[in-house]
């Protein structure tokens, strides 16, 4: 919905570069700069239509919000019509959406550009159903603006997808970063940013990579780890009060999940299929609950934590075909872990579920945590189970 009226009337459809419901419609797939800088309205553009360049200018000028689509004959969904970017795009006005969905639009560099593509500097600006193609060597989208959204996009290839720097709040959703890329998302010096339902699929450096962040959530994400004896799958360096919930983390020898002096970090409902450790505790890494977490066919430790990494807790562990917990600490709490190989419904759907009768059902110990989170109770029966999944 078009929440600002540009002041002057406009005849006709979209084509020409503007339309009631779909705001600033973008009808070129050329790099056009026309007006430069001072491009205050599309009242000064000529009337074969809008370029991507020229509606972020408009929109970076207007001082409320704005919304910038594309047009569906231009940019046709299933063939995808490519904007290459010869000049970096600035995102610097507040509120703005640029929202490709129901069309097909990709993002790559021109031959010879290498540098970054899109620059949110703004606040609250929406990036949605975008494609991002391989070009260049510099990150695909880089934001420092607060509150940005960035959801349904698709990274073919190429450098790193997603740089965060600087933020706060931003949130990338329902996102795919494909074969080929650099880092998958990098966080620097960021606060409540959240990962959710992202699918990162064998990029050449650690898919996830965090460092002096907090307040990160990374929830229900699929990582696919490509250079196994490089890459780690979620890297936290000098990262505090973040979230791990919830993701698949799939075979390679790698650390899944590794953690550099970060500390007050929960990492809970994992599961880590695959690596030489499953989750790793470096420097001092403190105060970090793992919980819930399910770690399978690690080749070295299942989890490695190190001497200087005091006051974690290791709490309801499944481990399946998985090395032993390598604990160099001196007092970390372990409890309630279940290392087996039979008794569970489907291990290789990743059905964790105790199995009718099995000795380890309501054997744990009760200790005040919720095994059952989206159920009222904390767990069922007299006492929670051994592993990470409360069985029904």
């Amino acid at each position: 919905m078009v929440r600002w009226l540009l002041p002057f009337a406009v005849v006709g459809c979209g084509r020409i570069g503007f339309d009631p419901l779909d705001g600033l419609v973008v009808t070129r797939t050329d790099n056009r700069a026309e007006g430069g800088p001072a491009l205050a309205s599309i009242a000064e553009l000529p009337a074969e239509g809008l370029s991507l360049r020229e509606a972020i200018t408009i929109a970076n000028n207007h001082p409320g919000p704005d919304r910038i689509t594309f047009d569906r004959d231009v940019f046709p969904v299933g063939a995808p019509a490519v904007i290459r970017i010869d000049r970096e795009l600035e995102l610097d006005g507040d509120d703005t959406e640029v929202d490709g969905t129901s069309r097909g639009v990709q993002l790559d560099a021109a031959p010879g550009f290498s540098e970054k593509l899109l620059e949110v500097e703004g606040t609250g600006v929406t990036l949605r159903a975008l494609g991002f193609g391989a070009g260049g060597t510099k990150p695909r989208i880089v934001v420092e603006g607060d509150a940005a959204t960035l959801v349904n996009l698709e990274f073919v290839g190429g450098p790193i997808a997603i740089k965060i720097e600087n933020a706060a709040d931003t949130k990338v959703a329902d996102t795919n970063i494909l074969t080929g890329s650099d880092i998958g998302i990098s966080l620097e010096a960021t606060t409540g940013a959240t990962l959710e339902n992202v699918r990162i699929d064998r990029v050449i450096g650690d898919p996830i990579f965090a460092s002096n962040t907090s307040d990160l959530t990374i929830r229900a994400c699929t990582i696919v780890i490509s250079d196994k004896t490089l890459g780690r799958g979620i890297r936290l360096e000098n990262t505090s009060r973040s979230f791990i919930l919830d993701n698949l983390v799939d075979p390679g020898p790698a650390q899944l999940i590794s953690m550099q002096d970060s500390s007050d970090n929960e990492i809970i409902g994992n599961v880590l299929d695959g690596g030489n450790v499953g989750i790793a505790l470096f420097g001092t890494s403190s105060r970090n609950l793992m919980f819930r977490n399910v770690i399978m066919g690690s080749t070295d430790e299942a989890m490695f934590v190190d001497a200087t990494a005091v006051t974690n807790r290791i709490l309801n562990t499944t481990l399946f075909n998985a090395a032993a917990i390598s604990d160099s600490a001196p007092d970390t709490q372990i409890a309630n872990t279940l290392d087996a190989t039979t008794g569970f419904v489907a291990p290789v759907t990743y059905d964790f579920r105790l199995v009718s009768g099995n000795p380890s059902i309501d054997q744990g110990t009760d200790l005040g945590l919720d095994m059952l989170p989206d159920s009222p109770e904390r767990f069922l029966g007299a006492a929670p189970d051994l592993g990470a999944v409360e069985s029904f």
